[in-house]
């Protein structure tokens, strides 16, 4: 699973296609999976990144204390 370290937290995030870049950015505590449908026909024209916001799917959990 690829993952990027943001500040103190491990995001999951996935590449896909070739091309300019489109980020695709879902709504608070929703994940990249939502993206299901709109990712296999963007990825024939752009390289589309999707990711799990801070705290959601497989990003981890933001210590609150």
């Amino acid at each position: 699973m690829p993952r990027q370290k943001v500040n103190d937290i491990e995001i999951y995030y996935e590449l896909h296609g070739q091309g300019e870049v489109l980020v695709l950015i879902m709504g608070l505590r929703r994940n990249a999976e939502w993206w299901f449908r709109q990712v296999p026909h963007l990825s024939k024209h752009f390289k589309v990144i999707v990711f799990d916001n801070r705290g959601a799917g497989r990003a981890e959990k933001p210590f609150i204390g």
